[in-house]
This record gives structure tokens, sequence and C-alpha cells, in this order.
């Protein structure tokens, strides 16, 4: 392979492999000077074996200095510009790696019969802290990430990934202690908290505290990793949902959170570290005039949806506990009556109510980012004054 320089025009790096002349050696060579002499970036003492057979070799398109090889037998790394390689291998299989480029932040690989490879979001490896692991937590800065929205898969239609934030952090030995990430934003108010205690927590589906009592979303993720070494946690840029009275299901699915300045905080025991990082508008949105104020605007009123739903589950939740303490059968039979109003009936088919109706609405203007219309406006006012007078039978 020839690779020339993106930041150096004398510059250019070259791969020579000499394997069908019965020489196994790797030849990594770099030039400085339009190519009038050659450093050896393979001497027989700085990281790669002599016999693993040079195959490609790429520069990374963002960090001088930082290189990619690939050889007969797998996958190096050089962050001093070929001085010192490290192997890079992962979880790839030993294989020849016949090219490499990278991708809209992703490194990939074509291989000699083990098809292609992509390791997800390099950004960290570019950041000077990943040479300097040692004895202290590191979080390392988040990529910016473009806020899009993708259609659930069915039938023939493929399952492509949701967006996310890619949180990356060192941790220098197994944390016995919890381990939180916290997102902020502009304002430095936090949108969401996630923690991880794994001498406590079975699922993902455990509350860490109870949300009835927070306006706070905080939950519990077994993803977050404790694990020495390097973690990464996917986080899906969404917001505080709606209660529900299933707490594997509470406050989760909640909206997404708009473009703009974040801050992700990590804590490990009594330590704290942050980094800034961007959610970018989609630019698809700015060719179809939805602008920022538009989702913001859109947000704002599915959080006033999500409080009504979150207002009429804990209402039912109460109503039917009522219900069951109850002993007075005309005060039951109209509690009960109330009820029918507010909660689906069970089986096929049921006609759909109250809580139904409310969740509906959530549904239909969370689906894609939009200009809202009257109707959904008008739509919430009605719901909002049918709920009420469910609450004022009961109270009255």
């Amino acid at each position: 392979s020839i690779e020339p320089s993106q930041f150096n025009p004398a510059k250019a790096y070259i791969a020579v492999d000499r394997h069908l002349l019965g020489d196994n050696t790797p030849y990594f060579y770099m030039t400085q000077d339009y190519g009038k002499n050659w450093e050896l970036l393979s001497t027989p003492s700085n990281g790669i074996p002599s016999d693993y057979t040079s195959k490609v070799l790429r520069e990374d398109p963002e960090k001088a200095g930082l290189l990619y090889a690939g050889t007969e037998f797998g996958m190096f790394v050089s962050f001093d510009d070929g001085k010192t390689w490290k192997t890079f291998q992962q979880n790839l299989p030993v294989t020849p790696i016949t090219d490499i480029i990278i991708n809209r932040g992703d490194l990939v690989l074509s291989t000699m019969g083990r098809g292609f490879w992509i390791l997800d979001n390099i950004t960290s490896l570019r950041d000077p802290k990943m040479v300097a692991l040692k004895d202290e937590p590191v979080l390392f800065k988040p990529s910016n990430t473009i806020r899009y929205r993708t259609s659930s898969a069915s039938g023939d239609f493929p399952n492509y990934p949701s967006t996310s934030v890619a949180i990356d952090y060192y941790l220098p030995k197994e944390s016995d202690t919890m381990v939180s990430l916290a997102i902020l934003d502009k304002n430095k108010k936090v949108v969401v908290t996630v923690v991880s205690d794994s001498t406590q927590l079975k699922s993902t589906t455990e509350e860490v505290e109870d949300m009835g009592l927070s306006m706070t979303f905080i939950y519990a993720d077994q993803k977050l990793e404790t694990k020495k070494s390097l973690n990464r946690f996917h986080w899906d840029l969404r917001q505080k949902g709606a209660w529900s009275e299933k707490k594997e299901r509470s406050f989760k699915n909640g909206p997404m959170v708009p473009p703009g300045s974040y801050t992700v905080r990590l804590t490990v025991g009594n330590e704290t570290f942050e980094q800034l990082f961007e959610v970018l508008l989609d630019p698809r949105l700015e060719q179809e005039g939805i602008s920022r104020d538009n989702i913001k605007e859109q947000l704002a009123f599915q959080n006033k949806v999500i409080d009504l739903l979150s207002d009429a589950r804990k209402f039912q939740s109460n109503l039917e506990t009522k219900i069951k303490d109850t002993e007075n059968k005309s005060s039951k039979e109209a509690l009960e009556n109330v009820l029918k109003q507010l909660k689906n009936d069970e089986g096929a088919y049921p006609l759909q109510v109250l809580e139904a109706q409310i969740s509906y609405l959530s549904n239909i203007i969370s689906d894609a980012d939009k200009v809202l219309g009257n109707d959904v406006k008008d739509r919430y006012t009605e719901l909002f004054e049918q709920l009420n007078v469910l609450k004022s039978k009961v109270s009255g």
C-alpha cells in the first residue's frame, strides 16, 4: 500500500510485501522528503514480530502520528508515528489484513477469507490520554453525535443501529464502589444519571431510587461496566419518560434530547471527571425545513403529554388500590365505573379509553421530528379536561 500523509505533503508511508520472494519480514517505511529517503518503521525490536509480513499501512485522518498496520497475522497500532507498535487484535481472528480505511470515525478492515470487520468509533484512540493510562480513572471526550431516528425493524427491513453517544472511560482496577454517568445539558441541569452496582443489581430493570419521589431520572444498567481497563457505554439520547406501575418500564423510553451542548460526568467513588460533547441536528431535517426551535417546541409538548400520562397512570393505580380497600357496594361500583372510563378492558380489541388515548397521543407526537399541528394541541386539552373530570368524581 501507499499512503500519502494528510498532514504533511512531503510525507508518505508504504507497506512492502516480499513473501513471494521467500522474505516474510515486515517492511513498513516512511518518507518525510518526498521520497528521497525512507525510514524503516518495523524494526526487529519496536513491536511487530519479524515474520509478520506487511500488508497495509494507513494514517489516521484526524490525528497525526496515529498509524494502523495490517500484517499477515493481524493488526497493530502506533501512537508515535511508527517509533513503536502495539498489537491491536481485539477480537479479530488471526488472519491477513488486506486493507484498512477509516470511515466516519469507524475503523474498517478487509481480511483474507474472514470477511469485513468494523471497530465502531475510534475517537478515544486519538486522545493523548490513551497512551498515558496509569493509576487514575480517565473519561475520554465523546465524539459529536448526529441525532437521528431509525424505523423499527420488521420483516425484511434491516435492523439499523439507533443513534447513541459512545462514552469511553478507563478504570485502573475493578471498581468496588458504585460508578455513575450523568448527562448534563448546557445549563448544567442533569438530564439522566446511569449507575452500576455489580454487588446489588441482577438486571437492567432494577430501580436505584423511588422515582415517584424524585424529578431526576436515575436508572441502573449493567452495561455501565466497572471492569479494569477500557469500558464503553452507549447513551441513547433519551431523557425521562412516563411513569409506569411496572418498574422495569417506569420512566424509560422518554423523548430524545434536542441538539445542543452537553456534558458527561463520570463519578468513581469520590472522584469526578467531565467532558463536553455536541448532539448535532440531523442534516436531513434542515433540508426538510425542521429547525432546532421546532424540535424544542415539540419536546416541550412531549413533556406535557408525558406528565399527563404519568398523572393518569398514577391515578389509575391509586384508584385500583382504593377499589380493593372499599367495602361499601355502591361506593365500590362508583369507583369501578370511573376505572372503566380510564383503563381498557382485558381481551382483544378493547374500547380505547382515556389512559390508552393519552398514550396514543404521546406516541404520535414522538414518532418523528416535526412541526406540531393544532389538532394534537387541541386533543391534549380535551384529554387533560377529561382526566380532571374523572378525578373530581373520586375526590368529590
